[in-house]
């Protein structure tokens, strides 16, 4: 039996000789790391065998030929060395605001490897190449839309063995962003009136500021100043058109404004 290096794969033949009628052939493979044996491939006419290299180990490689009579002989053992690059890959966090940057850092226990990074979605159950083999370790991405993303490095060395790293799960949040409600836009004195915000995205630890304008006055006036409290009670006073927004803040002390909620009060 002979074999063939093709990079990530190789390839063995069998050439047998003398017996009966036709031959048949049985792949098995001895991983002397792992004291443990494995057939490749049962009997069968196909005399070649493209394996594609697994993991690191010592492995010798037999052929077991069989005639037609049913007489075996097996070959000498091929013995097969692969020392695969260890591939590492670090995020610079497990969870960014979507627009932020991620910064993956791939690592090996082998000199002159090359790097490819890849990401997978998900949601779309799509792959993208980030970057193709070449020999920056580090790779930057910008984060697009809010979800989870899994990133990979494929570590190659001059041998054209590869590996590939665990997945490195990101969670990217959306900008911070707030949403409101209001449970009337017409009131009379005296009503009391309730404004509920929800915030999300940016970095969790929200609060909450409510300011009004009327229009009638053209005053600003502050309702409740920032608060952990989302869900504010303004009891309607004089007579006016008023308009109210929400100001919510993360913990990082970004901050938005809602959109307008108006409110008329009339007798």
């Amino acid at each position: 039996m002979t074999a063939s290096d093709g990079g990530s794969t190789i390839t063995f033949t069998a050439d047998a000789q003398g017996g009966m009628g036709t031959h048949t052939y049985k792949f098995l493979v001895y991983n002397k790391t792992t004291d443990t044996w494995a057939r490749i491939r049962d009997y069968s006419e196909n005399n070649t065998l493209v394996w594609t290299k697994g993991t690191s180990g010592d492995r010798d490689f037999y052929v077991d030929v069989k005639d037609s009579t049913g007489k075996v002989v097996r070959s000498k053992a091929v013995n097969i060395k692969i020392d695969k690059p260890t591939a590492v890959l670090t995020p610079s966090a497990s969870t960014i605001t979507a627009g932020n940057k991620l910064t993956l850092t791939a690592s090996t226990n082998k000199s002159g490897c090359t790097y490819k990074f890849l990401i997978y979605n998900p949601a779309t159950n799509q792959w993208f190449k980030l970057q193709d083999f070449g020999s920056k370790n580090t790779y930057t991405w910008t984060a697009g839309s809010a979800g989870t993303r899994q990133f990979y490095v494929d570590v190659k060395d001059s041998e054209g063995n590869v590996t590939r790293s665990k997945v490195v799960n990101v969670t990217i949040k959306g900008t911070l962003s707030v949403k409101t409600t209001v449970s009337a836009k017409m009131s009379k004195p005296g009503d009391k009136i309730i404004f509920t915000a929800e915030a999300s995205g940016g970095k969790a630890g929200y609060t909450y500021k409510m300011v009004v304008y009327n229009k009638t006055t053209k005053m600003w006036g502050l309702v409740q100043n920032f608060s952990s409290n989302n869900k504010i009670t303004w009891t309607a006073g004089s007579t006016g058109d008023r308009e109210f927004y929400i100001d919510v803040k993360d913990a990082g002390g970004k901050v938005v404004r809602s959109s307008v909620m108006n409110v008329k009060t009339s007798k």
